[in-house]
């Protein structure tokens, strides 16, 4: 028989088939169609088939990475005995666990996000702000330094602070020329000289 992966996947579990049935149907089909000979369900190409071909219940335990299976055999041990389960565990089991933020207790977001985090004196109660996010002071820094208004700092010797410009021109005024560079840039300037068109070895 030609090989025809299309056939093999084309068999998927029925809605009430138990996974029992749903694997020899499965079965069937990939020993027909794979082409490969000998096909046995320990195959791995088979297993993946089988699992990509469980019902919507299956699936969504499977997605949870907590089904511990080495062979086919105990995958389909436990297909069977998640259809025995009551559908009350199986949607325990696939339906994730809420958001749960650890600073507030509350659900839907994280402490990342709390709006505790956000809130300052005199602020409303932050279940207000709940599934939003946090009033827009709440990103607002505060300055570090205290107001400037008032006495000037004192320095360690009891006088007032000098005044640093902020004028790139005034401040350039005010600091002290540099020594050395300029005595360094004169000299050189005065052994070398450049005349274009004449060359020198």
């Amino acid at each position: 028989t030609p090989v025809d992966w299309n056939a093999i996947v084309a068999v998927t579990q029925k809605p009430g088939e138990g996974a029992q049935e749903y694997g020899a149907r499965k079965s069937e089909a990939f020993q027909a169609h794979s082409g490969i000979p000998d096909a046995d369900q320990q195959n791995p190409a088979f297993i993946q088939l089988y699992k990509d071909g469980l019902g919507p219940r299956h699936q969504a335990v499977l997605r949870t990475g907590l089904v511990p299976y080495v062979s086919f055999t105990e995958l389909g041990n436990w297909a069977m005995s998640l259809d025995n389960q009551a559908p009350a565990t199986v949607a325990a089991l696939s339906t994730p666990r809420p958001l749960v933020c650890y600073r507030c207790r509350q659900t839907g977001h994280y402490k990342s996000n709390c709006p505790l985090s956000f809130r300052r004196p005199g602020d409303p109660d932050p279940g207000q702000h709940r599934g939003r996010s946090p009033p827009r002071h709440a990103h607002r820094r505060r300055p570090s330094h205290p107001s400037k208004q008032g006495t000037p700092k004192q320095g360690t010797n009891g006088d007032p602070q000098p005044q640093i410009p902020t004028n790139p021109a005034a401040l350039a005024r005010s600091l002290p020329p540099p020594t050395g560079i300029s005595s360094v840039a004169g000299s050189c300037l005065s052994s070398y000289s450049y005349s274009p068109g004449v060359r020198t070895e």
